[in-house]
């Protein structure tokens, strides 16, 4: 097979990120420390649900402006991209929705991931 024969099958992809990122990359969230917005309080998902009653999530980072419970990133450069490459920095803190999220917040984000993924 060669790589101009190979292709991303959405529809598992999308079951695998909606059903088993939250297994497969188990979180848990720490202490509160200062870091970057991540998961709910990130502002791509700030903007379409009012998260009341938690903490912000933030990865830990001495470089970032929030405080909040710590989330360990996916991707150990997470903290960069929201300053270099803010398109991967959103699908970042979506797959977290997906990961610590709740039922409505993790609808609402994978909506996001579908709409931008063209699924």
């Amino acid at each position: 097979m060669s790589r101009s024969d190979r292709h991303v099958h959405v529809g598992p992809l999308m079951e695998l990120l909606e059903h088993g990122v939250r297994w497969v990359y188990y979180a848990e969230l720490g202490p509160l420390v200062r870091g970057v917005a991540t998961a709910h309080s990130a502002p791509v998902m700030s903007s379409l649900v009012a998260v009341t009653g938690s903490d912000p999530v933030v990865w830990p980072g001495s470089d970032g402006e929030e405080r909040g419970q710590a989330l360990e990133p996916l991707y150990p450069g997470a903290l960069r991209t929201k300053s270099r490459w803010s398109e991967l920095y959103d699908l970042l803190t979506l797959i977290d929705v997906l990961r610590v999220g709740r039922r409505r917040e993790v609808s609402l984000a994978m909506g996001v991931i579908c709409e931008r993924m063209g699924a």
